[in-house]
């Protein structure tokens, strides 16, 4: 396209070339352009002095330029230290125009364009995070809306998939709740029972209403319902671990005769004050 534009004009029609190397200098600044006459003595190059440059009648371009017309050639150049790309015109007037500009391999191509892919390329991954982000806050909302609601019996799961699964949880955190409940008023049970009997022991002996052998008794009994709470805040510290650790419970023989014994020992004292008579069959 440069060729054309250069001989639309009337550059070439007159003998002056010292007009026609003016002109020729302010045409195509990003084109070398390079005037030679059919000897390959250089006329005119807008990049280097004429002086500078040897005859180019060996140069492969311009063999094949002089020969058919036109001529082209890739090749290292020693003024310019890089491989350019030589496109040359036979004109009408018998001398040559040639073009020149680097010949970009594929290497440096990509190695240019190298910033510019890494900034696209940067710019992808940030959207990608930002949208995966984005994404799992929205595909978790309703798991996490469903676990704060789980108790809830009017709670839908957004996903119809989850509502077995939710239901499930449902049962499982109902079923945990009542265990805590039974758990709480079963171990209450379980410390009133040595309490009220201390207590009941204690009423007597402040009031002084026993005889000596009743009051050692009273004192042997108090001691067995201490050492039973002391049993009993153990094994509820033990408890305490094992749910915190989960570890396999432990389990343990136990003599239940004995246990119920031990308890009717503990609440004789207040089913004596309310005429109450228990009695033990094993």
């Amino acid at each position: 396209m440069a060729f054309h534009l250069l001989k639309s004009t009337n550059l070439f029609t007159n003998n002056n070339q010292v007009e026609q190397c003016s002109q020729l200098k302010h045409l195509c600044k990003s084109l070398r352009i390079t005037w030679i006459d059919p000897s390959g003595t250089v006329i005119f190059d807008n990049d280097f002095l004429v002086a500078q440059l040897s005859n180019h009648s060996e140069r492969e371009e311009i063999i094949t330029a002089l020969k058919s017309g036109e001529g082209q050639a890739v090749r290292y150049s020693s003024t310019l230290n890089e491989d350019t790309f030589y496109y040359a015109v036979c004109l009408d007037n018998g001398t040559i125009l040639r073009l020149a500009t680097e010949a970009k391999s594929l290497g440096s191509i990509i190695l240019s364009a190298t910033p510019i892919i890494t900034l696209v390329l940067l710019l992808i991954i940030l959207a990608c995070i930002a949208l995966s982000h984005m994404l799992t806050s929205q595909l978790i909302k309703p798991i996490e809306q469903m676990a704060r609601n789980i108790a809830n019996k009017d709670f839908q799961a957004t996903y119809k998939e989850l509502a077995p699964f939710s239901h499930i949880i449902r049962t499982q955190h109902i079923r945990a709740a009542k265990e805590r409940q039974d758990f709480t008023a079963n171990v209450s049970h379980e410390l009133k029972i040595p309490l009220t009997a201390i207590s009941g022991y204690a009423e007597l002996l402040a009031a002084d209403m026993v005889d000596k052998e009743q009051k050692m008794h009273f004192y042997q009994e108090i001691q067995k319902c201490a050492a039973r709470l002391i049993r009993l805040f153990n094994d509820i510290i033990r408890l305490a671990e094992i749910d915190r650790s989960e570890r396999e419970p432990l389990f343990s023989s136990v003599d239940l005769a004995e246990i119920v014994k031990e308890c009717l020992t503990s609440l004789k004292v207040n089913a004596d004050q309310r005429q109450v008579k228990l009695i033990l069959q094993a």
